[in-house]
């Protein structure tokens, strides 16, 4: 008796014999990776520590430049700042209409440009303001350093307080006297002040007219 010829294979087993076949390749450990997996841990860690160094992420964003206390320095100078000598000295210049003023300027780190201050000048021995002035200003400015300089500003003597029978002007009561200037400077953020201690020089023209005296020996 012959065989009987085997039924033609169903298309429905191919499939199932296709499905596991690419199952089986799918789960050997020699398959492609996920694209996510390709050395993304070293780069992550790459990644965080450039942005640490570099952006300073970890600190909350980039410092400030002008850092967190205001350094002040008070001098003299009609055109630009400058440090008192030594020994420090300051004239009373004879103004034009008739009154006095000793020049103040201005050098600050850690401020910003457009500062406000007060400008003070007191009498060592007597304690009294010979000068209290206001001025709003615009320093000439180094962003990147935060530091700003502002000069010539007029510091009005007025010796109402210290009048002595006939001797009333500043020749008269200041020459050759400690006084101390004082700037206090705020930028509404911050503030900061410095004081410096000269002598009061009379201007040439009192001490040609004698209205101040000679510097005593």
């Amino acid at each position: 008796m012959f065989p009987l010829p085997s039924p033609p294979a169903s298309p429905f087993a191919h499939l199932l014999a296709a499905l596991l076949v690419a199952a089986a390749g799918a789960g050997c450990s020699g398959g492609p990776k996920p694209a996510d997996d390709s050395g993304s841990g070293a780069d992550g860690a790459d990644g965080g520590s450039e942005g640490s160094v570099d952006g300073g992420a970890g600190d909350g964003g980039p410092a400030d430049p002008c850092g967190e206390a205001a350094v002040v320095e008070v001098g003299t100078g009609a055109a630009a700042f400058e440090p008192f000598g030594d020994p420090a000295t300051a004239v009373m210049v004879h103004g034009p209409q008739g009154g006095w003023h000793m020049l103040g300027s201005l050098r600050v780190t850690g401020l910003q440009q457009i500062v406000s201050v007060r400008y003070t000048v007191t009498h060592q021995a007597s304690g009294v303001v010979v000068a209290d002035n206001q001025y709003r200003v615009g320093m000439l400015y180094d962003a990147d350093t935060c530091v700003g300089s502002y000069p010539g500003m007029y510091g009005y003597l007025n010796v109402a307080e210290m009048v002595d029978g006939e001797a009333d002007t500043p020749p008269e009561l200041l020459s050759w006297q400690p006084v101390e200037l004082c700037l206090e400077v705020d930028d509404g953020a911050r503030a900061g002040a410095a004081c410096g201690v000269v002598e009061a020089v009379p201007d040439p023209m009192d001490l040609a007219s004698g209205l101040a005296p000679p510097r005593p020996d």
